[in-house]
């Protein structure tokens, strides 16, 4: 097996772990930065290298001219390095009630993401991503899905 295959599967654990306790700790009343927030010291905690809020350049190429015409928001872009030279993860995270229409929407939006990181000088591509809701129920339990870049989905649990 390969260091990435090791470093894929030892982050979702930490983060399944991570999202449970966060979940149980904050509840369901906060806002998302606050889940992202956390979600981020606990990434740091485990030696990623986080950018919160990070923004991708958004281009059209007009005749054969770039033009950037505005940038996307990740909420978080994580690198965790390993023996092979890291791997590059992005979170999207909501904060809403589950349903597959909010799953689904999230998943687009962070599959365009990794898309735009292929395209970006200023950002590695990134590999794999996370979709994670919390809950504003307290009876609920977050959703939590792991996706490749091609729109795979590894592991999908409700937490």
């Amino acid at each position: 097996m390969s260091n990435h295959s090791l470093t894929v599967q030892r982050l979702n654990k930490i983060v399944v772990e991570n999202v449970k306790k966060l979940h149980a700790e904050l509840g369901s009343s906060l806002t998302e930065c606050m889940y992202t927030k956390a979600l981020e010291l606990a990434l740091k905690h485990i030696g990623c290298i986080c950018r919160v809020e990070d923004p991708i350049p958004v281009q059209v190429t007009i005749g054969d001219i770039d033009h950037t015409i505005g940038y996307c928001r990740i909420d978080i872009n994580a690198y965790l390095p390993d023996d092979d030279g890291g791997i590059r993860f992005l979170f999207e995270l909501k904060h809403s009630h589950i349903t597959q229409s909010v799953i689904k929407q999230a998943t687009q939006q962070v599959l365009e993401y990794i898309k735009l990181t292929e395209n970006s000088d200023t950002h590695l591509l990134a590999q794999y991503a996370f979709v994670i809701v919390f809950p504003k129920s307290n009876l609920d339990s977050p959703y939590i899905s792991l996706i490749d870049r091609y729109g795979n989905k590894l592991e999908t649990l409700p937490v």
